[in-house]
């Protein structure tokens, strides 16, 4: 059974999911998706750490040298015509005899080289009750090697020890290619999950020492210089400067950073020197928590992948049982050597790592470049469900608005007994409970709630507003929300309040209402600005085909807000958090796949019930966990962007598996119909895999 820490190729990253070979490299026994990984691995070793990447480079050059000169030394043989003065005496005794020796002497030192380490190999996968194309690859080889010696010692003129050393040549080659493109498709995953330098400079009683950052706790002091990669969260306590956060956000433009400001592991101070005060420890930082999802959504499979796994385990038997039948039909029909030749060309020209890779390849590649723009996607599912996605509700505030509401005044009722300034205060201090844009823009109007203020009987209703004592005992019980809330709490609105609500009900207004003792005492006035990019986003999702709408927990939307979005628009309103839900169930009903789109704080409920929920501003707070996908800024424009990119990762996707299909349909009944030669179907296979990472390396720059 592989373990957690096995679960992904040692090389190239691509999950295992169950299959692959273990190979001990550098005294280590680790886990690899093919043969070429572990050469990889071996070849690209850091100089200096020891001298077996450069033995098995030489191991390889090598054999490509001795597999030539075999093949050059079998040339004759294969074309007699280019000898047409050789004399009678040289004949199947002599000349042509000397040339079949020579060629089987080059051949020898390919399979010490190659074929034998891959036969050692194959024989610890056969003890874990696994095995793979390349070890029976390497069985045929030496078949032909055994037959060439034979037919050599009976001077025969038949011997394919050059065809054979050649094959393993070849073989090792493409692996190595393969799995050298394969870390290209995945090192820019890698670069996200490490993305913070090793080192720090930390600030000690007046001294700089350089630490390492896994070292730094909360409290230390850093200096980090221009140029140089946060290490740690901390806050600016000196110093002032630009800080580029696209690795974060995905946003290229740089942010101005003071004292007192926050600063985040893996951005980049562009310029100034900067003190900061660290607030957590490395491996909490916001960068270690980003690489931490997206390790997780690496190792996680989706549907898609679970298939190619799937297609995968199923392939290497099924080719098996064709060679063998393949080498009997020839056998009997043409002899040994025939047979072998087929049963060779069938092993090799297969390509049952075009079904492993097809679809990881492509799922890595996503994340990686997801995560660049400043998208975060938990796992590879969510991303295949986002690139079929038909229909699609956005929540209004603090999605499709700025979230920033701005406190435009209070309509407060004659007989009220408290004064406008203390009715404000005390509705502030109940807001300053409940993280909302409503509060926020309020505390922002009438300052902070004072701090000896007392509250009992605190509730929070969701999506309809809160309620609560201020100032202890024989104060009145405050119930702040919606015209609904006041309707159950018992509270009347007063004639002449409604005039005035109705009238601002027309403007561009969310109205907020306060009441106490069977009465509605004041009605509070916020407006909030819809996002510069919201109609444009909605109008590409439409274009798109993909059904749009508006589900928001305001009485109604305002005209003015309609005016910035597609006239086609369906707005939901007055709608409670399990309205939401229930809208979304009934969709995916009906409809292929549903997502739901919020700033995952308010909306939870809503993006858990969607096929696919989508967090918009979140910032590096990641602990909105009930969102699939992540949207570090605030920009709606990068929703349609994800599902533009996802449309074509599937499509990608298909485009794989088709080739994988159709490639080994068609090369392998050429190949079992004795028409195709080992080489150039060794050729074929490394083409065949070469193409999927090259289709999928497309992704990268989508």
């Amino acid at each position: 059974m592989i373990s957690d820490l096995d679960a992904c190729c040692a090389q190239c990253g691509l999950p295992l999911a169950g299959r692959g070979v273990r190979a001990t490299v550098e005294g280590q026994t680790r886990s690899f998706c093919c043969y070429g990984c572990s050469l990889v691995l071996q070849i690209t070793h850091q100089p200096g750490e020891t001298g077996s990447a450069h033995a098995l480079l030489i191991r390889l050059g090598l054999s490509a040298f001795f597999a030539m000169n075999a093949m050059m030394f079998s040339l004759p043989a294969y074309f007699p015509f280019f000898y047409p003065t050789a004399p009678a005496d040289l004949g199947e005794g002599g000349f042509l005899l000397v040339l079949r020796v020579l060629s089987l002497l080059f051949s020898l030192p390919v399979f010490i080289l190659l074929g034998i380490p891959i036969l050692i190999q194959s024989l610890r996968q056969v003890r874990q009750a696994a095995c793979t194309v390349d070890a029976l690859i390497a069985v045929g080889a030496f078949a032909g090697l055994g037959l060439s010696i034979s037919n050599t010692l009976r001077n025969s003129p038949h011997v394919y020890a050059d065809t054979a050393a050649m094959l393993l040549a070849l073989v090792a080659l493409g692996r190595y290619l393969e799995a050298s493109a394969k870390l290209r498709t995945a090192e820019g995953l890698r670069t996200l999950l490490d993305p913070v330098p090793q080192k720090a400079i930390r600030l000690q009683g007046g001294l700089s020492e350089e630490v390492l950052t896994a070292d730094l706790r909360p409290g230390d002091q850093i200096r980090v210089l221009p140029g140089s990669v946060f290490p740690v969260d901390g806050q600016v306590i000196q110093g002032e400067g630009s800080v580029d956060e696209s690795s974060l956000t995905g946003e290229s433009r740089p942010v101005f950073k003071e004292v007192g400001s926050a600063v985040a592991a893996g951005t980049v101070n562009l310029d100034g020197s900067l003190v900061v005060e660290t607030e957590r420890a490395a491996t909490e930082s916001a960068a270690a928590r980003i690489a931490r999802l997206l390790e997780e959504a690496r190792r996680a499979r989706g549907p898609a992948e679970r298939l190619a796994d799937r297609l995968a385990a199923a392939f290497l038997p099924m080719v098996l049982l064709l060679s063998l039948g393949v080498f009997a039909f020839w056998y009997v029909h043409s002899g040994a050597e025939a047979a072998l030749m087929a049963c060779l060309s069938v092993l090799v020209v297969s390509c049952p790592c075009a079904f492993g890779i097809a679809t990881p390849a492509a799922t890595w590649t996503a994340l990686g470049r997801a995560a660049r723009h400043g998208i975060l996607v938990k796992n590879g599912a969510s991303l295949e469900i986002l690139g079929s996605v038909r229909c699609a509700f956005f929540d209004k505030t603090g999605t499709l608005t700025t979230g920033t509401l701005s406190f435009m005044g209070a309509v407060v009722h004659p007989d009220c007994p408290l004064p406008e300034p203390e009715l404000l205060q005390r509705v502030a201090v109940l807001q300053s409970l409940v993280p909302h844009p409503i509060a926020q823009a309020l505390i922002l109007a009438v300052g902070e709630p004072k701090a000896d203020q007392t509250v009992a009987d605190f509730r929070y209703h969701p999506g309809l507003g809160l309620e609560g004592r201020v100032g202890g005992a024989g104060q009145p019980h405050l119930v702040v929300g919606s015209a609904r809330l006041m309707g159950r709490a018992g509270l009347q609105l007063d004639g002449r309040l409604q005039q005035v609500v109705n009238a601002e009900g027309s403007a561009d207004a969310t109205l907020v209402f306060v009441g106490w003792d069977g009465r509605v005492r004041a009605a509070l006035f916020f407006r909030e600005t819809v996002r510069a990019e919201a109609g444009s986003t909605l109008a590409g999702l439409q274009a798109l085909g993909v059904r749009v709408g508006v589900l928001t927990g305001d009485r109604a939307v305002p005209s003015p807000t309609l005016r910035h979005l597609p006239s086609s628009l369906q707005v939901r309103a007055g709608l409670l958090p399990e309205d939401k839900v229930r809208i979304i169930r009934t969709a995916r009903t009906s409809e292929r796949s549903v997502a739901m789109v919020g700033d995952g704080i308010n909306d939870a409920p809503a993006l858990t019930a969607a096929d696919v929920g989508i967090a918009v501003g979140t910032g590096t707070d990641l602990t909105r966990e009930a969102a699939d996908v992540n949207v570090l800024s605030p920009d709606l424009g990068k929703v349609l962007w994800i599902i533009e990119y996802a449309r074509k990762v599937r499509r990608t996707i298909r485009g794989n598996l088709f080739w994988a299909f159709a490639y080994n349909g068609i090369a392998l009944a050429f190949a079992a119909a004795g028409r195709l030669n080992p080489l150039v179907a060794a050729a074929a296979m490394i083409a065949s895999s070469l193409f999927i990472l090259w289709n999928t390396r497309r992704l990268a720059h989508a």
